[in-house]
């Protein structure tokens, strides 16, 4: 039996996901980026990360050519820059500072802080994704004090605590229990 992609959205929506923006240079050095979920640590020692990121988009194709791309992370203030990085508009730089780290891979200053990596491997098509394993070249965090990560939640982008405050799990047995 196959699961229908509604199906699979819909159940996976009660899995937050951490909001981020993933970026990337083009080749001639104007900015790519997307906001992704599919993110995730893969290795302390090297340190290394895993994004998934959309076949066609602008952003895969800059990371594959380059080699290189920036894990901005977001906290609950950022949720209307998760969304401008979200839709295919072209203009989603325009008034958006941001600087570039040891990859030349952009970094938004707004941010709370980033991942630069250089592409490790390219791990392998996925449905209509395509996974890379970055390998970690340089990371800061701006702002120290951010407690409030911005995640993805029953389709709607929430602070962490208000997932938390409103899950329907909350006040039941563990799972397994």
């Amino acid at each position: 039996m196959t699961v229908s992609a509604d199906t699979f959205r819909e159940t996976l929506s009660f899995l937050p996901g951490g909001v981020t923006v993933v970026t990337a240079r083009e080749p001639d050095g104007s900015p790519a980026g997307l906001t992704a979920t599919a993110v995730c640590s893969v290795s302390l020692r090297p340190p290394l990360v895993l994004i998934c990121v959309e076949d066609g988009s602008r952003t895969r194709a800059a990371i594959a050519r380059e080699e290189s791309f920036a894990v901005n992370l977001l906290d609950e203030e950022q949720a209307p820059l998760a969304r401008r990085f979200a839709g295919g508009r072209t203009d989603k730089f325009d008034d958006v500072p941001w600087a570039t780290a040891e990859t030349g891979a952009p970094v938004l200053e707004a941010a709370v802080g980033y991942v630069d990596c250089r592409v490790d491997r390219r791990v392998a098509d996925a449905g209509d994704h395509e996974i890379f394993i970055g390998e970690v070249r340089a990371a800061e965090i701006f702002r120290p004090g951010a407690q409030n990560p911005l995640v993805y939640y029953l389709g709607e982008y929430r602070a962490l605590r208000d997932v938390v405050s409103t899950s329907p799990f909350m006040g039941s047995e563990e799972p397994g229990g």
